[in-house]
């Protein structure tokens, strides 16, 4: 609403919309690129940097509740923390759904629909940088 002086004061009326892939409104999963490669520290790691998410202290959980990473109860953090090190094509498959949350975050879930963007190389793996590395 905007007031202009003692003559009139104008409106202006919209229709809300609803996007499904909003994370507070929407209920689908968004696609996001992950390389199967990266352990899932590599993982939370990044969800810091994307804009559309800025999570501070996320926990991860699959599809069908598999708990991957979880911040709190301090119970939980110490019974998922062993899947930190695991590369995430260990953890889930190409195509499987994700949500994430986080304290800052209250009530809203993120919820991504993974697309691997290469192979998982078979055995150990060390990361350097964005390139793997296979070991033995």
């Amino acid at each position: 609403m905007m007031y202009s002086g003692t003559d009139s004061i104008y409106t202006y009326t919209f229709k809300h919309e609803k996007k499904d892939d909003c994370p507070v409104c929407g209920n689908l999963a968004r696609d996001l690129d992950v390389d199967p490669n990266l352990t899932l520290q590599e993982f939370i790691d990044s969800l810091a940097a994307r804009p559309e998410a800025q999570l501070k202290k996320p926990s991860v959980r699959s599809a069908d509740n598999k708990s991957l990473y979880m911040q709190s109860p301090e119970s939980l953090r110490l019974t998922t923390m062993h899947n930190l090190e695991r590369r995430m094509g260990e953890l889930v498959t190409n195509g499987d759904e994700i949500a994430i949350t986080d304290p800052a975050m209250i009530r809203v879930d993120f919820k991504y629909r993974l697309r691997f963007t290469r192979e998982l190389v078979k055995g150990s793996v060390k990361m350097h940088g964005d390139a793997a590395k296979r070991v033995g």
